[in-house]
């Protein structure tokens, strides 16, 4: 919402404006405060020494005995909130990398302490023993150590800005696989490095093997590549494979095992040119880390599983229970006081006391984005398209006919049009619900990791993995590209507000007032441009980032302030329930007053004041118009609260809500009671008489009085609450929120 100061007796001339906010007080001290779930981490890597197995997990670090079944936990020292993505050992020394930097430890993990690397702190994500030296690979480039980890010197010339995923080393030549820059090769053990990328069509390299003369690299939604010349050319080798975001590999010198997300553990017995599945005993489906030790695999999924074959992948075991702590959540959405968390390998998770507890309802999938059809909930999945009828309590798998790809990052939907993103397959189109699909691709699609979508009036955006953004004006029978940022760049999120889109990229937002044919940087304020989520909340836009929390722009991108109290790491996803803001995060779900940030709209009693509130936006299913306020001070407020939408067409609104409901809720100690529900102003039990009287003294223009809007007279507390407007029978509209004051 757009703030200003304004007399009442404008609201008449001013509520034709998309958003007006009266802002009298506003005193923000709360914070970020975590639910209690949904559980089940991420592995993020496995580590075997000294008869231990050690597991860097979105929980932090865990540790089991070899021969044991009870996982401990190993955070003491390390920063809160830390998702330990690589363990190495130096000499002595205990390694762990983590997005918070680096952390060492001399007592086999009882205890760590952070590594002064400088700042920004480094997100951490692989690393390599080399001889007597040790290699980390992450978001600064290389890092390399000669003295256990004590000290340590940056190597990136030559490398690009994308963090480095993998590294390997192949006699005396070093590669590191980057987050959409490809494969980069040193000769000179990382002083300088030069790009080597011919046929290699997915440039987001999670993961690299040397194996058979060969060196072999996965992909994040092109599946595995093998190049026989040190990384000069690449040919793809997929045969087999139905999963093609591979994020690890590992050889035991005879057979190829890969980590996939949705179809488990494969394994090449044929270096490399054919695969099949392996998942024997494997119950989760998304393996993140895979390592060998002696003659034992191990392999980490999502949602807290690790598995062990002796068997060179033939069988597998759990080792141990699933870990404890909270889970990547990916995407968050809610509806009617339910939260519903989308995980990273988890399923879908319910909570219906504001995430207190929660309910697992959808196991074994990665949850990556919600959107409505109708009254329909759907969620795009690594297992393709599953739709619930009843606002995320039971779920149903919609049709694969024509969905070649499985593996789904992002959705939009366009009236009876579903669209879906896949990991290197591009768009598919339903208009049947999700029963049959067909792919709707631009020639470079084809191969294509579609991060992000999203759709205004009768254009549908598309971000990609390594290719930048697209436009279609014809429902994807042709893409138009778009340049948002530099060339091939990671578009991940869209935005749309008030006929102005907004881009999230790894280089910052990007903001277009023209339908998208042309983009400016709009990153005043943000302190990480590597932008992961977006979220518009009436004019409101918030921007989740990888490594410094939440950013909100009242002013379509102009400046950007931080929202970040009790939260600065990555924000995966973003959503709102009644009054409260939630994050999705890789340690469950947080939440925050919504008043707080966008509605702080602080109605005093005392001294005696009147303030006005109003907010319009459009409302469809799922999506309603929100409008959270304070009454501050120690006397009760009398104010005046509607609903509008057929009111709106008197002042040439087009598509106005023909029948707006309003519920009302109090807020405290994290929940949110409902105190009063509002339909049709004019029917009993309302005084219409004396509403229409009040409205006439604050100088608000007159309902008709058989008209559908909704508007009541009530005594608040001091206290905040919320207003929620929807549309009776799931309908959609433009609608306004009115808050009036009365004396």
């Amino acid at each position: 919402m757009n703030v200003a100061l304004c007399s009442p007796r404008r609201i008449a001339a001013v509520c034709k404006l998309l958003s007006v906010v009266f802002l009298l007080t506003a005193k923000m001290h709360a914070q970020w405060a975590p639910t209690s779930g949904p559980l089940g981490p991420d592995l993020r890597a496995l580590y075997v020494s000294d008869g231990t197995l050690f597991a860097g997990t979105s929980a932090g670090a865990f540790t089991i005995p070899l021969t044991g079944s009870t996982w401990s936990e190993r955070n003491s020292g390390m920063a809160p909130f830390v998702t330990v993505q690589t363990i190495a050992k130096a000499g002595v020394n205990l390694l762990a990398g983590t997005n918070a930097g680096l952390f060492i430890s001399g007592d086999n993990a009882s205890t760590w302490r952070a590594v002064d690397l400088g700042a920004p702190l480094p997100s951490l994500q692989c690393s390599l023993a080399v001889g007597s030296s040790i290699l980390l690979g992450g978001s600064t480039g290389v890092l390399s150590s000669s003295d256990n980890g004590l000290t340590w010197t940056v190597r990136r010339t030559g490398l690009p800005t994308q963090a480095v995923r993998a590294l390997l080393l192949n006699n005396s030549t070093l590669l590191a696989g980057t987050a959409g820059g490809g494969v980069f090769v040193s000769t000179n053990n990382g002083a300088s490095w030069t790009a080597a990328n011919t046929g290699l069509a997915n440039l987001t390299v999670r993961g690299l093997a040397l194996h058979s003369g060969k060196i072999f690299a996965v992909t994040n939604g092109g599946g595995v590549f093998a190049s026989a010349d040190n990384g000069a050319t690449w040919i793809a080798k997929n045969r087999g494979l139905t999963a093609f975001e591979v994020p690890c590999i590992v050889t035991d010198g005879v057979d190829l095992f890969i980590g996939t997300n949705g179809g488990g553990v494969f394994v090449s017995r044929d270096d490399g040119e054919n695969w099949s599945p392996a998942n024997t005993g494997v119950t989760l489906s998304t393996i993140f880390t895979l390592i060998l030790s002696g003659n034992t695999l191990y392999a980490g999924s999502a949602g807290g599983g690790v598995f062990r074959s002796t068997n060179a992948g033939a069988s597998w075991a759990s080792v141990g229970t699933v870990l404890p702590g909270k889970a990547a959540v990916l995407a968050v959405e809610g509806g009617s006081g339910r939260l519903i968390a989308g995980t990273g390998g988890n399923g879908i998770s319910i909570s219906n006391d504001s995430g207190a507890t929660w309910t697992n309802v959808v196991g074994n999938s990665n949850i990556r984005a919600f959107d409505r059809l109708g009254a329909s909930l759907l969620a795009a999945t690594n297992d393709g398209v599953y739709a619930s009828a009843n606002n995320g309590a039971t779920w149903r798998k919609t049709g694969d006919t024509g969905l070649t790809n499985h593996v789904l990052f992002c959705m939009a939907v366009m009236g009876s049009r579903i669209f879906v993103g896949s990991a290197g397959s591009g768009v598919f189109l339903s208009t049947d619900g999700g029963a049959s699909w067909v792919p709707r691709n631009a020639p470079s699609f084809e191969s294509t990791t579609i991060n992000s979508m999203a759709a205004s009036g009768n254009t549908l955006f598309a971000g990609t993995n390594t290719n930048g953004a697209f436009r279609t004006l014809d429902f994807g029978a042709t893409w138009t590209p778009m340049a948002i940022g530099a060339a091939n760049s990671v578009v991940t999120s869209f935005a749309v507000t008030n006929n102005v889109v907004f881009a999230g990229s790894a280089t910052g937002v990007f903001v277009s007032t023209n339908n998208g044919a042309t983009w400016t940087a709009a990153n005043t304020g943000l302190t990480s441009l590597n932008v992961i989520s977006l979220l518009a909340h009436g004019s409101d836009i918030f921007a989740g980032t990888a490594a410094a929390g939440l950013f909100m722009t009242r002013n379509n991108g102009a400046n950007w302030t931080a929202v970040n109290t009790g939260w600065t790491s990555r924000v995966n996803g973003i959503g709102v329930v009644h009054d409260r803001m939630l994050l999705g995060t890789d340690f469950g779900v947080l939440s925050r007053p919504l008043a707080e940030m966008v509605g702080s709209n602080f109605l005093t009693s005392e001294p005696p004041q009147v303030a006005n509130v109003s907010s319009r936006s459009a409302v469809a299913p799922g999506n309603p118009l929100i409008v959270g306020f304070v009454v501050s001070g120690n006397a009760p407020k009398r104010l005046l609260v509607r609903g509008v939408g057929p009111g709106l067409s008197a002042f040439g609104v087009a598509s106005a809500l023909a029948d707006p409901r309003l519920d009302i809720f109090r807020s405290g100690a994290g929940t949110d009671a409902p105190i009063a529900a509002v339909d049709n102003w004019g029917d009993a039990p309302n005084d219409s008489a004396q509403i229409a009287a009040s409205a006439t003294s604050v100088g608000a223009f007159p309902l008709g009085q058989s008209s559908r809007d909704a508007a009541m007279l009530g005594t608040f507390s001091p206290g905040a609450y919320t207003v929620q407007l929807s549309g009776v029978g799931a309908t959609s509209g433009v609608a306004l929120i009115e808050i009036y004051g009365l004396k």
